[in-house]
């Protein structure tokens, strides 16, 4: 019997991904414009056409959004609120979010929640200015005007814009991983919209979100229960972004049970529903949760062909000239795709296009946290010009005070006008300490600044000139060298020539490495991972037989000075040299740790290190080195003899 209700389920579902073009709603809808005869009549038909925004074709939509708002010509206010949301929805299925919001910001004080006619156009569109935030991660803006929002809906009774925030509130709970919190939400959600029709989308959304947070708990059965629910609510509202979703939901579901066959059937039934409203969609979420499918369940090339179709489309879309392409969450895709496809790569064996990978990886991940920089400068530039605004505020107050004081000091006599002397001095002499300290603190932000451009204007020049310089000299020795043969009898020029080889080699592995250092005023632990990410996948080729490996345990993204993070690396360089000249290992494991405090292991399983051998005590030049080194910086560094024979480096700040 679950056997034929599952046959029954897949056999509706397979119905609904291809009983109607879109959906038969909107073909009728369509055809009602095409049939209008008056202005208004069909102004009248695009506005109830351009409701059923998700389950239209994005361009489409445009056209019709445009359309509708032409025939505004003497707008009603609820013709013209019901145009621009129209046109809205339009522009954020392009993520054009921010013209989206200054559109809202501009439509919204024309609308009052207090009068019942315009009370629904209100609520729409604070509920998309919110969309707006979260889109782009302002979750603290979005969650504030969804309270607002709820709280108004509250006073006037309104259940389907309840449902909807509590959706919303839900929704943002997950997505910041508080799944409990984001549970409860939508069971809040549910519980008010008490299975009417007029209720079936915000019911669905709550359904497919329970879905999502089931699976993440492994609450398998409720994940799928959920789905098939919003399933049949979708099917029967005709809604293809519900109905997508709630195939996700199941895709997950079934990738939870590691049964990727089904996984991947119903994952792709959900692409080919989103490509009838979005058209081609390589570059997307649905496309990365198919790539790492295929990854998971060992389809490497299949996972590596998804990743580089993505890859090759947004290619493609950066020759055009659609700036909002470059976005900073389009970047993040982008840069999950490189680091996903390096993985490939490695697991394949793939050594050459694993090192690229991870390059372009790591390029893109400076890229944001410049981008990230900015940002932080830009609020920092708000934040200083707010604090202008409040001292101009204060000084007004002060003026004011100052005239009051005169008013009522005029009637006294001396006493009076002792009073009022004291005020006026007390008054100019505060004046007068905010006016030196705001300049000081002008001067001093002044000044910083021009030391920050200037340092970051000399280190780009010298990493420049070194690039282009000694650097493509040296790359040009290496390729050089390798043209070069020498009869093998004569042995000594051989020797010779393979000695300047090597130090060629490292000539421009170490031009690189200083140059990445040069280009950055800061940099984070995370990027000194990978970058000895980066060394070993250029060394490994040379050790077929040694195993290496890295992980890392990072809660604080601990930030260095560029010359502490040139040290570390070099230590940690040093270390991995030793133990693969001289510690006859099979097997080399790195651990970064940050939590409070940080540290560095390098163990490896070869012969081992004494603790009282002269070597350690002495030194040979390396071990110097490292000494040298993490005591220039403060750092302790210990050579530990392991139980199981091999030895760990550990590299930690000083405690005290």
């Amino acid at each position: 019997m679950k056997v034929i209700k599952q046959i029954l389920i897949l056999f509706v579902c397979l119905i609904s991904t291809t009983a109607f073009p879109q959906t038969r709603i909107v073909d009728s809808l369509a055809q009602k414009v095409n049939l209008a005869k008056t202005s208004d009549e069909k102004l009248q038909a695009l506005l109830i056409l351009c409701e059923q925004h998700q389950n239209i074709e994005k361009n489409s939509l445009l056209e019709y959004a445009i359309r509708a708002q032409g025939l505004v010509k003497q707008p009603s206010k609820e013709n013209k609120g019901l145009a621009a949301i129209a046109y809205i929805n339009a522009l954020m299925r392009f993520d054009k979010t921010d013209t989206a919001k200054s559109i809202i910001d501009a439509l919204l004080p024309d609308y009052s929640v207090k009068n019942e006619r315009e009370r629904p156009l209100f609520f729409r569109l604070s509920e998309l200015k919110s969309d707006c935030y979260t889109t782009v991660s302002n979750y603290r803006d979005a969650v504030s005007i969804i309270y607002n929002t709820i709280k108004e809906a509250e006073k006037y009774k309104d259940t389907l814009v309840l449902a909807t925030g509590y959706n919303s509130l839900g929704e943002i709970a997950y997505n910041r991983n508080m799944l409990e919190e984001a549970r409860q939400w939508q069971y809040k959600a549910l519980a008010i919209t008490q299975q009417q029709p007029r209720f079936y989308a915000p019911a669905a959304v709550a359904n497919i979100n329970l879905g999502i947070v089931y699976n993440w708990m492994e609450a398998l059965d409720s994940a799928r229960y959920c789905a098939d629910q919003s399933i049949a609510i979708s099917q029967s509202i005709q809604n293809l972004y519900y109905l997508c979703n709630a195939y996700m939901v199941i895709a997950t579901n079934y990738r939870h049970k590691k049964n990727y066959t089904e996984a991947e059937r119903w994952m792709l039934q959900a692409i080919q529903i989103r490509k009838k409203t979005e058209g081609r969609i390589v570059f997307s979420n649905e496309q990365l949760s198919l790539g790492n499918l295929y990854f998971r369940s060992g389809q490497y090339d299949k996972a590596i062909q998804v990743y580089k179709d993505g890859l090759t489309y947004d290619d493609s879309l950066r020759q055009t000239k659609d700036r909002n392409h470059n976005t900073k969450s389009n970047l993040e895709i982008k840069q999950y795709y490189y680091q996903v496809l390096a993985r490939c790569y490695k697991a394949t064996n793939q050594l050459a296009l694993y090192g690229d990978m991870l390059e372009r990886f790591i390029e893109l991940k400076d890229t944001l946290s410049q981008i990230n920089a900015a940002d932080a400068m830009a609020d920092m530039q708000v934040k200083y010009e707010t604090q202008k605004k409040e001292n101009t505020i204060i000084q007004q107050q002060l003026d004011l005070a100052k005239k009051n004081n005169l008013l009522y000091g005029s009637i006294g006599l001396i006493v009076a006008l002792a009073i009022i002397f004291g005020i006026l001095f007390w008054s100019y002499k505060s004046r007068q300490e905010l006016k030196l300290q705001q300049q000081i603190e002008e001067d001093r932000w002044l000044t910083q600044q021009e030391v920050a451009k200037a340092e970051e204007k000399e280190r780009s020049r010298i990493a420049a000139d070194l690039h282009d310089n000694l650097g493509v000299y040296a790359a040009s020795i290496a390729s050089n060298l390798n043209h070069i043969r020498i009869d093998e009898q004569h042995k000594e020029n051989v020797v010779a020539l393979n000695e300047l080889r090597n130090n060629s080699q490292a000539i421009v592995s170490q031009l690189s490495d200083t140059i990445w250092v040069l280009k950055k005023e800061v940099i984070v632990l995370t990027s000194i991972c990978d970058r000895v990410k980066l060394l070993i996948s250029r060394i490994q080729k040379s050790f077929p037989d040694i195993e290496f490996n890295i992980s890392e345990d990072i809660e604080n993204d601990v930030e260095f000075s560029a010359s502490h993070a040139y040290h570390l690396y070099r230590i940690i360089q040093e270390a991995l040299n030793n133990a693969l000249k001289h510690s006859q290992c099979s097997r080399i494991d790195i651990h970064v740790y940050s939590h409070i405090n940080w540290s560095i292991s390098i163990t490896d399983n070869g012969i081992g290190i004494s603790q009282k051998s002269s070597k350690l005590k002495e030194g040979g030049n390396g071990l110097v080195n490292m000494q040298a080194r993490s005591k220039e910086v403060g750092w302790t560094i210990e050579w530990l003899k392991n139980e199981n024979g091999g030895t760990k480096v550990i590299i930690a700040p000083t405690t005290n």
